[in-house]
């Protein structure tokens, strides 16, 4: 799964998954997601990004 998709219900990840939330920012660089995405998958990681 991408952590770049449409969100889903965060219930659907109950017991599969760690949620990070974030928030958006002016500081916040997506490019450091994209980079260490294989590190997020392995340690079973779900990070929601929120924006307007």
């Amino acid at each position: 799964m991408s952590f770049l998709q449409q969100p889903k219900s965060l219930d659907d990840f109950r017991w599969e998954k760690r949620i990070i939330v974030v928030f958006d920012s002016p500081g916040f660089d997506q490019t450091w997601i994209k980079s260490h995405q294989k590190e997020l998958e392995e340690r079973k990681l779900l990070l929601v990004h929120v924006s307007e």
